[in-house]
């Protein structure tokens, strides 16, 4: 009797909220997806709670800084923070947080850097970057709206309204506007209870598929390793002193041998048709993505070209963040401009590109580049550091011997790889599958 009189007055809550507050404006109802008939249609911001806003900053006392850069968007949770004085505080440190409430990014909304307050960060300070999402409890579980944002179909309209071409984003108030599906709040618990059951088991699946691709990874830098001191062909055997060359080899910085250049720090007007523009979103895991880019005019597209003529075979490198380093080998002959990426002009008869490379990807390279990153929060590395990067230089002959010993013990890790790609996709694929059957009822 009790379960049911709660069920009748949850029921009422819902009721008002719809004859009171958004009947009148809820955007076209067929465009959204079927629900169990005692579900409602809510926008978000009715079913949350105003956060507070930080008024002065003049006070002794430090307190806990909740930024974009502290979320792990992979496991959706707060990994750091860092501690300030209220005097030294952020431009950005003026939302004040409560355990329980959900924090989401409105900067490229789908990166999902995402994550719930948990009690440790209660009445600490969250960055303006984040929609503070609070739900009134007596209407909305904290779960079950956490759940929420990370489904795509969520996300899908989000996604659509950012603007802004190096930070795109949306407004607190958009993020608020969205339609959602809710449950009496019992029901959100047992849908809440069932998602983390399923997850559960499909969480120890990926991290073993995780742990399966790190080993990977060290097996290739191992390579890598033993290919850049000579070991791998033979030329020295036993062990060398740290960054010692085999005989015959030396160290010269890049534009010794090489041009080196970079791309464009200006942002064009896109256009419907046109000439691709390739920035370091297009290097993906060591590889180059030809797809996702914007489109300039043939005349901007000019302009550029005289800067930085990268062709076919050519090596792109990010410059920029978390990725600064990664490069790539250009493997497309269409005709493309580039913006903040470096450019190396590639000579095959001084250093084979793919050599070239396998030894930017390899541990002594990234060590050697990212030691010269520049910056605070955003760290770069700049063109005069991409210019005096080391390279071994050693006899093309030798450079080609390596190339053939790295790509055959390769061979089957790369296929490994892509198996287990395909495993983690499907992963994903299945977890959006479980929220989609819970937020159209259909889980429980």
């Amino acid at each position: 009797m009790k379960q049911g009189k709660s069920n009748r007055t949850q029921m009422t809550q819902i009721e008002q909220i719809n004859a009171v507050k958004i009947s009148d404006d809820l955007p076209n109802q067929s465009n959204l997806s079927s629900i169990p008939k005692h579900w409602s249609w809510v926008k978000l911001g009715d079913v949350c709670e105003q956060v507070n806003k930080v008024k002065d900053f003049n006070k002794d006392g430090s307190f806990y800084y909740l930024d974009i850069g502290g979320i792990n968007n992979k496991k959706n949770l707060i990994e750091s923070v860092k501690e300030y004085e209220w005097r030294t505080a952020p431009s950005r440190a003026k939302q004040i947080v409560r355990s329980g409430d959900v924090l989401f990014s409105t900067v490229r909304t789908y990166l999902k850097n995402i994550a719930k307050v948990p009690l440790l960060y209660d009445n600490q300070i969250a960055s303006t970057g984040f929609c503070i999402i609070r739900p009134q409890r007596n209407l909305l579980n904290t779960e079950y709206i956490f759940y929420l944002t990370l489904y795509d179909k969520f996300l899908a309209p989000l996604n659509a309204l950012q603007v802004g071409s190096s930070y795109p984003a949306v407004r607190n108030g958009e993020v608020l506007k969205q339609v959602i599906p809710l449950p009496p709040l019992p029901e959100q618990k047992k849908i809440v209870e069932k998602i983390e059951e399923l997850f559960s088991g499909l969480d120890s699946g990926v991290a073993s598929l995780q742990k399966a691709k790190e080993q990977l990874r060290i097996y290739r830098q191992s390579v890598l390793a033993y290919a850049f001191s000579g070991k791998l062909t033979g030329a020295v055997k036993g062990e060398t002193k740290n960054g010692e060359l085999p005989e015959g080899w030396e160290w010269v910085k890049l534009n010794e041998v090489l041009e080196v250049k970079d791309g464009t720090h200006d942002t064009p007007k896109y256009k419907g048709k046109g000439i691709p523009f390739i920035t370091q979103k297009n290097i993906k895991n060591g590889e180059f993505v030809f797809d996702g880019y914007n489109l300039i005019s043939k005349e901007d597209h000019q302009k550029f070209y005289k800067r930085s003529n990268v062709t076919f075979n050519d090596i792109i490198i990010s410059m920029i963040g978390a990725n600064r380093g990664m490069s790539t080998i250009v493997k497309t002959k269409e005709v493309f401009s580039i913006k903040n990426v470096g450019l190396v002009k590639t000579e095959e008869g001084k250093l084979l590109s793919k050599f070239l490379d396998y030894f930017f990807k390899s541990e002594v390279g990234q060590k050697s580049i990212l030691s010269k990153s520049k910056g605070g929060a955003q760290q770069f590395i700049g063109l005069t550091e991409l210019r005096n990067w080391l390279v071994p230089l050693i006899p093309i002959t030798m450079q080609t011997q390596i190339v053939e010993e790295i790509e055959s013990r390769f061979a089957g890790s790369e296929a490994l790889e892509k198996a287990i790609d395909d495993s983690l996709i499907k992963a994903e694929l299945l977890r959006q599958s479980i929220l989609k059957q819970a937020f159209e009822g259909k889980l429980i």
